[in-house]
């Protein structure tokens, strides 16, 4: 296979800088280096085409109730966020955990006091799921000039939708509102909301994943409003996107094995 060559020019200026009292012109010296470097062209393509897809890992946390015990290890399930935030409802048919750093520092908080007052103990829990097609790009229905299509993703994070893909989640929104039983202040209450934004009814996602555009996906994220902060959250409707083999758990035995719940 050829190699080809560029020529990399590098310039290095000095600059002598007189004064006393007076100024004087600035002298300066440029020396130019030519240096021969060989490079595989074919290669650098490869290496760019494979900037546009981009395997992660995506950070959860969650937490249950144990026996207060450090020295035995014990198989603990993670808890879905439904059973700490109670006053909120999430996907039925998902695992919904705290998605990102420095987050809902309150549900840690709570689902601690909840574990207490059963007289038992709270583990912590770092889960991670993988995201096929990782982008910084916004996601729409078809692909854009470095963004995947939304087809192409296995994880959608909602804030980042563009403008079309927005208008499909608004209107999911408004089915999903004709659904609920509600009092007619709390339907206008619903109407005001923006689900992309922040959204007090996360079982939102179910519905939304239920939509023939979105029932592919492994993981959706998304901002819930908890009425005292908001939070970011994944709900992840596929077990087999979680890595079972590196499940961190904190506040307990490091012997203690984590079985990921069924849903």
């Amino acid at each position: 296979m050829h190699s080809n060559y560029a020529i990399v020019y590098l310039s290095v200026q000095r600059i002598i800088m007189l004064s006393d009292r007076k100024r004087f012109d600035d002298s300066f010296t440029t020396i130019i280096i030519i240096i021969i470097i060989p490079i595989n062209l074919s290669q650098l393509c490869v290496e760019r085409g494979n900037m546009t897809t981009k395997v992660s890992m995506v950070k959860l946390s969650t937490f249950s109730p144990c026996v207060n015990d450090s020295d035995t290890s014990t198989p603990t399930v993670p808890l879905d966020l439904s059973h700490i935030l109670t006053g909120l409802k999430f996907p039925h048919n998902a695992l919904s955990a705290l998605y990102g750093h420095n987050n809902g520092s309150s549900v840690a908080s709570t689902a601690i006091d909840m574990a207490e007052d059963q007289g038992l103990s709270c583990r912590s829990f770092d889960l991670f799921i993988t995201n096929k097609n990782w982008t910084i790009q916004t996601i729409g229905l078809d692909a854009g000039a470095n963004s995947p299509a939304l087809a192409e993703m296995n994880v959608l994070t909602l804030n980042r939708c563009r403008k079309d893909l927005r208008h499909i989640v608004f209107d999911c929104w408004a089915d999903f509102i004709d659904q609920q039983t509600c009092t007619p202040e709390e339907l206008t209450v619903l109407k005001a909301e923006d689900p992309i934004f922040a959204t007090t009814r996360p079982d939102f996602i179910s519905f939304l994943h239920s939509q023939p555009q979105f029932k592919h996906l492994d993981a959706i994220t998304y901002r819930v409003n908890t009425g005292t902060e908001i939070i970011s959250v994944a709900s992840v409707f596929s077990r087999d996107c979680i890595d079972s083999e590196n499940i961190k758990i904190g506040f307990g035995p490091m012997a203690d094995t984590a079985l990921i719940p069924q849903f």
